[in-house]
């Protein structure tokens, strides 16, 4: 197994099992950490319980406050407490970023023209990661943990350029995504016409999607993110998604960070999830 239990000291994790190993990219030389985190109770020799995945954007910033940027989304805690309420346990899967921001911002970015921002995304290669993570990533987590690999079982999530990614994932690689979280989607990224044109070459049929589930602040930079996050769920809405298949939240008062994610993460998980008592 090419997994180790990371146990690094200091960290933040409170719950679970952190587990990591490096892998190479085919759009990197430099080999990317992938992070693993297992609920309490996940025992690697029991075969027959298995669990979801989801698969997140930034794996530096979930877990541990000691590898972040900007501080951690904690979702240790928030599993372990959705657990306490009663709702099934899963495996995050957490694929590190590069440190460059302008190579993160190419990573997660889909190969569309982008508005000509400063520091915006100038190659855009997110069809990459997309393809490495479903034929590569997802492939080696089956192998080496408990997972149920199905997709009904299988979910993409991220923030601001990660939650354009997650976005990307749930349109194209739907036979794999059962559930999105698209937290702060960087639409607004691209030019109004190239955003709307594409939506209309695209025209998903609902019953061939999973579920997804929207968040966006409005306060400060993160005042940006609105428009665009609100136009695609209402095009989803008017394409046929019903309230059960997609989700969005809106909160004035909240700005673009991990803290804001934090919070309405459970909200976005317990979409997905299923109760179990």
């Amino acid at each position: 197994m090419p997994f180790t239990v990371y146990d690094k000291k200091p960290n933040s994790i409170k719950f679970g099992t952190l587990y990591t190993a490096k892998i190479d990219v085919p759009y990197d030389d430099k080999k990317r950490t992938i992070r693993v985190w297992t609920p309490e109770g996940y025992n690697p020799k029991d075969k027959e319980t298995r669990y979801k995945v989801i698969y997140m954007c930034d794996g530096q910033n979930l877990v541990d406050k000691y590898t972040s940027a900007f501080g951690e989304w904690d979702l240790d805690s928030v599993c372990h407490n959705l657990v306490k309420d009663g709702y099934e346990p899963f495996i995050i899967v957490g694929i590190d970023s590069p440190r460059n921001g302008k190579q993160r911002e190419n990573e997660l970015c889909t190969p569309i023209k982008t508005k000509k921002y400063k520091d915006g995304p100038d190659n855009p290669i997110g069809n990459l990661f997309a393809d490495h993570l479903f034929d590569v990533v997802k492939p080696l987590i089956d192998e080496n943990f408990n997972t149920l690999p199905d997709k009904e079982n299988t979910g993409i999530g991220g923030s601001s350029m990660g939650g354009l990614m997650a976005f990307y994932c749930y349109a194209y690689k739907r036979d794999f995504v059962g559930f999105s979280l698209c937290f702060s989607p960087a639409f607004f990224l691209y030019h109004k016409e190239k955003f709307f044109s594409g939506l209309e070459k695209w025209k998903p049929n609902p019953k061939d999607y999973g579920k997804i589930f929207f968040f966006v602040g409005g306060k400060d930079f993160e005042s940006l993110f609105v428009l665009r996050t609100t136009d695609m769920y209402r095009y989803l809405k008017n394409r046929g998604f019903k309230e059960d298949q997609i989700a969005f939240i809106f909160d004035s008062t909240k700005n673009h960070h991990e803290s804001t994610w934090n919070q309405y993460a459970p909200n976005a998980f317990k979409f997905w999830l299923k109760k179990t008592k």
